[in-house]
Formats: C-alpha cells, structure tokens, sequence
C-alpha cells in the first residue's frame, strides 16, 4: 500500500495535491484502497472524481481545480497543452482573477471546439477557438498594464479577449 500511496503523492505534488480517482487507479489504487484511505484520512474528497492528498497546502479554488484536473481525467497536469486543455473563464475567471463577482457555476471553462468535455450541473462548458500560449500570455501581461487604475470591466476585456465571443460585463453594460 505504500508504493501507491508514493505513486498517488507524485501524481499530487504536481497538481497542487490533487489526483483523480482514474490517476490514481493508474497508480494501482482499487475503489477499496481509495475507500481506505478516505478511511485513514490520507486523502480526502475535493469533488466527485477528484480527492486531495491531505498533509500539504490547499490550491486557492479547490474545486474549480479539481473540476478542470476532470476535464482530462487520466491526464497529469503538466502534460495537458495549454490552452487546448481548457482554460477558466467568463464568471470563474472574474472571480479567480477577483475583478468581479458575475453570476454563473463556481466552474467554467472554455475548450477548443474539438474538445470531449460536456456541461454537467456543476460545470459549464464553453467552446471557442483559444489563442496559443504565447498570445495568452501577452493578454495576461497587458493585464498586468491595468495596475490599480484600470476599472473590472477593462481587466475582464483584457482577461476574457482570447475566447471568440465572450461576453464580458464591458461588452453587456454591467459594472464588473
């Protein structure tokens, strides 16, 4: 049990201590060993699908990571290509990115249209054609440009101009 145990924990530590449940299968955790462990308090339930490792730091939004980390559920997170593996958006990414606080689920994402996620009750999913990495990260810096001068509305049109579509509280009149 301690080798999946250390298998689960290298799984965890590059994903802020969380681990699928199909991770960790992979890792050689049956449905019982996983029940043991929630049992022993070794990990602990983040979201249906998705536990924590307990012993380290919690991610700032736990559930919205988790929710992500199940968008590819066998897959690491420093594998997943971004942004093809879904990026935050709309409502969450106000709230991660605290320029707002816009109605909508705690988790929702944009994929390219190609992807295989769907929309459950606790997740909305968005399909729109992402910018590579380099453009996003150039979006993400000119947000930077803002600093405290800049209002919600100009940081979420910063934020959100890499998804096709988006409607940001800027483009709908609200104040973000």
């Amino acid at each position: 049990m301690l080798k999946i145990v250390g298998s689960i924990a290298d799984v965890a530590e590059g994903q802020a201590g969380l681990v699928t449940e199909r991770q960790a299968a992979a890792c050689g955790a049956s449905p019982a060993v996983l029940h043991e462990l929630l049992e022993g308090r070794v990990i602990e339930t983040v979201i249906p699908g998705v536990v924590r490792l307990r012993g380290g730091t919690r991610p700032s939004f736990p559930q919205l990571y988790a929710h992500w980390l199940l968008l590819a559920p066998d897959d690491p997170a420093w594998e997943r290509p971004l942004p093809a593996a879904g990026v935050v958006s709309h409502g969450a990414a106000v709230r991660v990115y605290a320029v707002g606080n816009l109605p909508g689920p705690a988790a929702e994402f944009t994929v390219p249209p190609s992807h295989t996620a769907t929309s459950s009750q606790d997740v909305l999913v968005h399909r729109a054609e992402l910018e590579p990495q380099a453009e996003l990260a150039q979006a993400l810096e000119a947000l930077e440009l803002f600093g405290t001068t800049g209002t919600g509305a100009d940081r979420l049109s910063y934020l959100l101009a890499s998804v096709d579509g988006a409607e940001t509280a800027a483009d709908s009149g609200e104040d973000a």
